[in-house]
């Protein structure tokens, strides 16, 4: 070790930990880490440890973080025979460090569990480290042994093959048990002397052990068990125990000893009389604790009600207090897991026992639901009622997951009963209000919110509680948080309503009447409510079109934009009940004539100033899509039908003025999308029925690109391509539709092609184009294969894969080379072909060879450096299919695989994969292509990624 390289550590420290500029913070940072990397590492690590002088503390952390690291990462830079005295060294240094600086402990621990783990030929090496440290170090023993099952968690953390580490492990834990068990009960023996810390420090250690320890072992030992229980007691040990006990619980999920587990819940329910509200903290552990319980012996809860209530009844304790309702949902779970069950036929006296626990816990539920209660403040204003927004929002979450347990209750304890209490509620709320009784509203809204939550659980042939909670709703005192909530009720029953036609309309005239109120939360609910009305009753509305014509047009330029999407919506549905053509024609025409009328204006009116232009501009993208909402529900019940109205209208009307709009406004990204997505959506509904204006569409997209550039064009060329690609289309249509795929394409290399430098700034049009062209090669893979497509798309995925970061291009570009691969198989991707030809197999193998090296390398960049965690998957998967690819040929080349593998760790910067990682991933995927195990070979490349990544990458997170 030179002083200079010393003096460089302490200075990089000092800077990292000091107030400097974030530059000089990132140089420090990358210097230490890369030092942490270098062979030199090891020199400093034990002289900086053995170095007492207090101003070096900061100096001896890093000592300690980066032998951990090097035993972790970098153990094949030590010579095998300098490890017995490496061990030494890291033993003498826990003695040292014990009881003084816990980090520095822990760091100590934790690498020599990594170096036991690792040091294969160290035989007996628990017990030594036992012998070593029980003397002396006694804190450093218990905490060695509580990190080393830790560290022993995963194989994918070590550099072991997964038969070294079988082996380790056993040799380790499992091999240890008993020793480790005497152990902890000797000094569980001695609790009462050994204090608070020391306690906490067994029990952390039994913690990590309890899954290597046959369960019985630990439930038996009088020692322990007392230890666990009564740490409860103690301020000190608290939360340790609790950690214990819920381990203990969970492992006996799979344990079948019903004499044991009986013992442990008795003990466990001893607690009981601790719960209270006056520490959150230990209210929070507590209800840890028996969900913990509640949730592992469900099973039991169902089977034995007799002696296992009491367990339910103190989960239905913790679930009504409502100081932290953060900690009331731990509970929801187990509510659903115990419903599951006793709702079945063989549980019917279970569920009898638990209907009032579930009663019981409704009306908690109902409570929960309550908005805050300002004393003496009947304001709706959630400023007046939250304070801040984040409350409010948080709260309004919380009350859709208590609606999951809302459908619990009533699907246990019934219909009837489950509507007959909120109702109550409401009746006593009506009841008090025409007393003059000054009733807060929150107490109404929450009845009424769980009976939206309910509905999924209701019957639409109901009609014992329904028919008198709908009359009492529309006649509930005027409150705009209640007729909120009540409209939303109405939309949420129309099923049930639209059995009961009699409640049709003082429901409709409530809903509309929430139109003409000030208030948008009321005029938004009516609109939501109105839309599922007019799909669930749309045969009862059929006779109401000229009254709902009436009100469309008296809300039509009021509206808030959601809400009129609705209602256009709605009104669709009763629009496509009409049978006669020549009607529907007209009073589609009718429903439509605002808005196109409106659209023609903006045509006929251009704005010259820049900001009235934008404004015009967000004013056509929200209008056209008022007919988007039309054509969307109103797609013809019978695809053989010859005449469609609606796509007459479409046909004749609105494709001329769209072309219009985009001629005038399609530099208007928001114009051109939404132009674009009218279109798609007129073909996924109409399809064949839009053939007159094929070849419009089709300049329409390739003009609209070449000039504006927008990925809408793109993704609504391949919603085209879909469309008019299909086998029931024409042949000469289809084979157009193919040569406006290769026009649409060329279009986009051409762009890129001039910007290719610039790639990373269209990470969106590469998205878009690549899944038009996934559409390409579905309907014309062979067509595909045999065109300049094949190179050009295939450059163009390779440049987007070494380039681009995002998600959603990086998957699309992915998924479009394995489907473009997999048809170098005999057996077609797609259900819809038969057969792949022999010469399109045979093109695809030879491409294959050809890029087989430049893609691995790609892949394995971008797994190890760039690629988000989502991708990772499909790019295993593709390089697993082109090695599959390369084998299936039966030449000279069917190695290709394992030569580009290694070609692409080649690659990778030197010294950053040893030897033996090298050879142990080829050796890996070889066995498993001779095997043709090609899912071991992407696991195999997985772990490789992983463990590189862990290493030279995030090393230090």
């Amino acid at each position: 070790m030179s002083e200079e390289t010393l003096n460089q550590v302490n200075n990089a420290l000092q800077a990292l930990y000091s107030n400097v500029d974030s530059s000089v913070k990132k140089e420090a940072s990358d210097f230490l880490q890369n030092f942490q990397r270098s062979q030199e590492a090891w020199s400093i690590v034990f002289p900086v440890l053995q170095n007492d002088d207090p101003s070096a503390l900061q100096l001896r952390i890093f000592a300690a973080q980066t032998l951990r690291s090097k035993v972790n990462y970098d153990l094949s830079q030590v010579p095998r025979e300098s490890l017995p005295s490496l061990k030494e060294s890291i033993l003498q240094s826990i003695i040292a460090f014990d009881t003084k600086q816990k980090l520095i402990s822990t760091q100590l621990c934790i690498a020599l569990a990594n170096f036991s783990l690792q040091y294969l030929d160290w035989k007996n090496a628990v017990t030594e480290i036992v012998n070593a440290l029980s003397a002396t170090a006694v804190s450093s023993l218990l905490e060695f042994l509580q990190v080393l099952p830790e560290e022993l968690s995963d194989v994918k953390k070590t550099p072991l093959t997964d038969e070294e580490f079988r082996v380790r492990s056993q040799e380790l834990l499992t091999d240890n048990v008993e020793q480790v068990l005497y152990i902890l009960t000797s000094f569980a023996g001695s609790k009462d002397s050994n204090g608070g810390s020391a306690n906490s420090l067994v029990l952390s250690c039994l913690n990590s052990w309890i899954k290597e320890v046959p369960l019985d072992q630990v439930l038996t030992n009088n020692a322990l068990c007392s230890l666990v229980f009564q740490g409860v007691l103690d301020v000190d040990t608290f939360e340790m125990s609790i950690d214990c006990l819920c381990t203990l619980i969970q492992e006996t999920r799979d344990y079948d000893n019903l004499v044991v587990i009986k013992a442990l819940y008795e003990q466990l329910m001893t607690l009981r009389p601790m719960i209270t509200e006056d520490d959150p903290e230990q209210l929070e552990a507590f209800t840890r604790l028996f969900v913990e319980a509640g949730e592992a012996w469900h099973v039991y809860v169902a089977k034995m009600p007799e002696e296992f209530a009491p367990l339910a009844d103190v989960l239905l304790q913790l679930t009504s207090f409502d100081e932290d309702l953060d900690i009331v949902k731990y509970t929801f779970y187990f509510w659903y897991a115990l419903k599951q069950l006793i709702v079945m036929e063989k549980f019917a006296h279970s569920r009898q026992v638990y209907v009032p626990v579930y009663t019981k816990l409704l009306e908690v539920m109902i409570s929960h639901l309550r908005y805050p209660v300002v004393e003496g403040n009947e304001s709706t204003d959630s400023s007046v009622l939250f304070g801040d927004r984040e409350r409010e929002d948080k709260f309004k979450d919380f009350r859709y997951e208590m609606g999951d347990v809302l459908k619990d209750c009533c699907a246990v304890i019934g219909t009837d009963t489950a509507l007959g209490i909120p109702l109550n509620i409401l009746v006593s709320y009506v009841e008090s209000k025409s007393r003059g009784v000054i009733v807060p509203w929150q107490q109404a809204e929450a009845a009424i919110f769980s009976l939206r939550a309910m509905a999924k659980e209701v019957g639409t042939s109901e009609q014992n509680v329904l028919p008198k909670i709908m009359t009492l709703l529309v006649q509930l005192p005027e409150n705009p948080k209640t007729r909120y909530a009540a409209t939303l009720v109405l939309g949420r029953y129309t099923e049930w309503t639209a059995r009961h036609s009699n409640f049709l309309e003082p429901q409709l005239d409530y809903i509309i009447k929430g139109f003409q109120l000030a208030d948008t939360e009321v005029n938004t609910a009516a609109a939501h409510a109105l839309m599922y009305f007019c799909q669930d009753c749309s045969h009862l509305l059929i006779n109401y079109l000229e009254q709902l014509f009436n009100f469309y047009n008296s809300v039509y330029a009021s509206l808030d934009l959601k809400s009129l999407y609705e209602v256009a919506d709605g009104i669709g549905h009763i629009l496509r009940e009409e049978k006669n053509k020549e009607t529907l024609y007209n009073i589609t025409l009718m429903f439509w004539k605002p808005t196109l009328e409106t659209l023609q204006g903006f045509c006929d009116n251009i704005p010259k100033d820049k900001k009235t232009l934008e404004e015009t501009h967000t004013k056509i993208a929200d209008t056209i899509e008022v007919i988007s909402a039309f054509v969307r529900v109103l797609k013809p019940r019978n695809s053989r039908d010859t005449e469609v109205p609606v796509a007459k209208i479409i046909v004749e009307v609105c494709w001329p003025l769209v072309a219009k709009l985009l001629s005038i406004y399609g530099e208007s990204e928001r114009v051109s999308e939404r132009c674009s997505k009218f279109m798609k959506t007129s073909m996924q509904s109409f399809s064949l029925h839009l053939i007159p204006v094929i070849s419009q569409t089709a300049e329409l997209l390739v003009h609209g690109f070449e000039k504006f550039h927008y990925g809408c064009y793109l993704w609504v060329s391949g919603i085209f391509i879909r469309e008019y690609s299909d086998e029931v289309v024409p042949a000469e249509i289809r084979e157009s539709v193919w040569q406006f795929s290769i026009q649409q394409s060329s279009n986009f290399m051409r762009f890129l092609d001039e910007r290719k430098s610039n790639l990373a700034n269209y990470p969106d049009l590469v998205e878009d184009f690549f899944r038009m062209v996934s559409d390409i090669l579905m309907f014309f893979p062979f067509k595909f294969v045999d065109s300049p497509l094949l190179t050009s798309s295939f450059s163009t995925a390779l440049a987007a894969l070494s380039t681009l970061t995002q998600v959603d291009p990086i998957s699309n570009t992915l998924e479009f080379l394995i489907d473009l691969f997999s048809w170098g198989f005999e057996t077609p991707p797609i259900s819809f072909v038969d057969e792949v030809p022999a010469e399109v197999q045979l093109k695809l193998r030879q491409f294959t060879l050809q890029v087989g090296q430049e893609l691995t390398t790609v892949l394995m960049t971008g797994l190890i450096y760039s690629f988000p965690y989502d991708c990772a998957p499909d790019a295993s998967d593709l390089l697993s299919k082109i090695i599959k690819l390369s084998v299936s040929q039966n030449t000279p080349d069917a190695k290709a695989g394992l030569i580009w593998l290694d070609g692409s760790i080649q690659t990778l910067p030197t010294g950053s994969v040893n030897e033996k990682e090298r050879l142990k991933l080829l050796a890996t995927v070889e066995t498993a292509i001779n095997s043709k195990d090609f899912r071991r070979v992407r696991a195999s490349i997985h772990d490789f990624v992983n463990w590189y990544s862990r290493k030279n990458i995030n090393r230090n997170n």
